[in-house]
């Protein structure tokens, strides 16, 4: 395969962000530890809901463009089904291959795990089919799956002994890929500078208030500066927003969802996984030179 060829896969794949499903699995894994469940982190477990969750992601990714062909070849001709550096018919085998994947990886996982795979197998379909017309429901399906993902990642531990807790770091983790979804569509439109504002700061609170459902202690303000920063992103520099500097913004947001993952992992006292985490995040933005993460 040429190195043309490979790049066009890696974007159609959109491989910077594949770092960031292990980092959500291992969070949520910290999370639910930190939170009172017990389970140890079995190596085959671990990796077959990676696999699963790596399958249905790549999938969606994958089943996304491939049915969006004839609007991507209007608006976005460079991208790679549209510009013919990948088939059609490659992309469904792809696609097929991936499903197989998800599907191996589920018949080799606990079995308490398999109603959470089947709903994100099932959201991430959904949004692809129709949600991703919707607004509203787009954003909130793309916020479901990943905190499904780290949902999943808590399942490894078992049942966290604080619920609440536990569900309140789930919303946080929706809400701020809910808020950068949302943002994303301003891509297509107008940007509003209202919009972008609301955004920016929703993102900021929900990035801020993960690690905090872990407890007050210290390690849960780490990802303060970094939420602070998300915050005030659309109140400096120039007002304009045009289309270009959503895309670069959202880029920026996407590559923070690795650290989203180290920041809760730091709260939650698992350093180990917090140092992997971190490792994954750099190796992110290193893709994202030559890959875009959206």
């Amino acid at each position: 395969m040429s190195s043309s060829r490979a790049l066009a896969w890696a974007r159609l794949l959109r491989l910077s962000n594949a770092p960031t499903i292990p980092v959500d699995l291992l969070a949520g894994y910290a999370a639910a530890r930190a939170l009172g469940a017990e389970g140890p982190l079995e190596p085959l477990a671990f990796a077959s809901a990676l696999a699963t969750c790596l399958g249905i992601y790549l999938g969606a990714l994958v089943l996304n463009d491939r049915l969006d062909l004839a609007h991507d070849a209007a608006t976005r001709p460079g991208r790679p089904l549209p510009s013919g550096a990948v088939s059609p018919r490659a992309a469904t085998w792809a696609y097929a291959a991936l499903c197989a994947l998800a599907l191996a990886g589920a018949g080799l996982s606990p079995t308490h795990l398999l109603i959470p795979f089947a709903l994100l197998a099932l959201v991430a379909t959904a949004y692809d089919v129709v949600l991703k017309r919707s607004p509203l429901f787009g954003p909130v399906a793309l916020g479901v799956c990943r905190a499904l993902d780290l949902g999943i990642g808590m399942a490894l531990a078992g049942m966290p002994e604080h619920g609440p807790a536990a569900l309140a770091l789930l919303l946080c983790y929706a809400g701020y890929v809910v808020s950068l979804s949302g943002l994303a569509r301003m891509e297509d439109g107008e940007p509003r500078l209202g919009a972008i504002r609301l955004a920016m700061i929703a993102a900021g609170l929900c990035f801020a208030g993960g690690p905090l459902t872990l407890g007050l202690a210290p390690a849960s303000f780490a990802a303060f500066p970094i939420a602070v920063w998300i915050g005030t992103r659309g109140f400096v520099g120039s007002q304009s927003w045009p289309r270009e500097r959503v895309g670069r913004t959202v880029g920026r947001l996407l590559g923070l969802l690795a650290l989203f993952g180290a920041c809760v992992a730091f709260a939650a006292g698992a350093f180990a996984i917090a140092l992997t985490a971190l490792v994954l995040f750099a190796t992110a933005r290193v893709l994202a030179r030559c890959v875009p993460p959206s």
